[in-house]
């Protein structure tokens, strides 16, 4: 949210309601969360964003700072989000490793694991594409039942308008019939 370049906000917010999910990144080297990029994130949870977060970099610092920022990172979220640790999607990433994984065929899968980038694509491709499914799904089953409410709602009017129409209908044949009881009375009391 931040960024090098002053207009990425402007650029990501424009980008945001179309977006199924949001990557949110984050640096081992530079300081944890800031209250900005974490009201940003509650922000994209209120819109019902899916949001996963990639801390870079893991390979460029001590392994025991990449782990207090970490955890500094996951307890700040976990208290803004009212999320527990585990169900926040927080993967540790390493671009340098992943590119020693193409620099080194003998050892792409040992530097493709470690870069963290495994987890990622496992997120991307399995999850959030099984997600996004599911949210297809939800979507069309909301939009049948509000048609099902609408038909149903049409049903009932149409059902009540006719019921007072045969009440009505039924009435007139009543006064109709009385009528003629009473006409046929006066006709036989004078004959």
């Amino acid at each position: 949210m931040g960024g090098l370049h002053r207009n990425h906000a402007v650029v990501t917010w424009r980008h945001v309601p179309a977006a199924d999910a949001v990557l949110f990144v984050t640096d081992s080297v530079e300081s944890v969360l800031s209250r900005q990029e974490v009201d940003f994130i509650v922000q994209l949870r209120n819109m019902g964003k899916y949001v996963l977060f990639a801390q870079t970099k893991c390979d460029a610092v001590d392994k025991s700072q990449v782990a207090q920022y970490s955890q500094r990172n996951l307890a700040i979220l976990s208290a803004a989000l009212s999320q527990l640790f585990d169900s926040i999607e927080y993967l540790l990433t390493s671009a340098h490793l992943a590119r020693r994984s193409i620099e080194k065929p003998a050892f792409r899968a040992r530097f493709w694991a470690n870069s963290g980038l495994a987890g990622l694509e496992t997120l991307v491709s399995v999850d959030l594409m099984h997600g996004h499914r599911r949210a297809g799904l939800l979507r069309v089953v909301a939009e049948l039942d509000r048609t099902l409410a609408h038909v149903a709602h049409t049903v009932n009017h149409r059902a009540s308008q006719t019921d007072a129409m045969a009440r009505g209908d039924l009435g007139q044949a009543q006064d109709g019939l009385t009528q003629r009881t009473a006409d046929l009375s006066t006709w036989l009391e004078n004959d």
